[in-house]
């Protein structure tokens, strides 16, 4: 089910049209549960707002590596097809990870994260 409702979600944001759906909304509204983005002060979505109806009940963190805003750190952005959806998000995470976002220094014993890995740590788990 809720592999379903995450390809729903994500294909929902790509098809932005007259959906009322944008990139921002798309990956803090929709994918990440109605949750704020780093430099935002309110939710994307406001309590009446009839888009509710289509946001994840828990975030998708795989979203940070496949949506987003398209600065140099982030991840490049390709897109999504629903039936390989999963593979793709795991591909994307993978991709993101052995290219710079997860460093380990097994000399000094240091791991060096993206700074998306801490911006979002909420979605990450509940705990550093």
């Amino acid at each position: 089910w809720y592999q379903r409702r995450v390809r729903e979600a994500v294909v929902s944001t790509q098809s932005t049209g007259s959906s009322g759906i944008n990139a921002e909304y798309g990956e803090n509204g929709v994918l990440r549960s109605n949750r704020k983005g780093v430099a935002d002060i309110c939710r994307p979505f406001s309590a009446n707002d009839p888009r509710l109806a289509i946001i994840l009940s828990v975030p998708e963190p795989r979203v940070h590596f496949a949506l987003n805003c398209a600065s140099k750190g982030c991840p490049p952005i390709r897109f999504y097809t629903p039936d390989k959806l999963d593979v793709q998000l795991n591909r994307a995470t993978k991709s993101f990870l052995t290219s710079g976002g997860c460093v380990v220094n097994h000399k000094t014993h240091n791991v060096s994260l993206s700074p998306i890995l801490k911006w979002y740590k909420s979605d990450f788990g509940k705990s550093e």
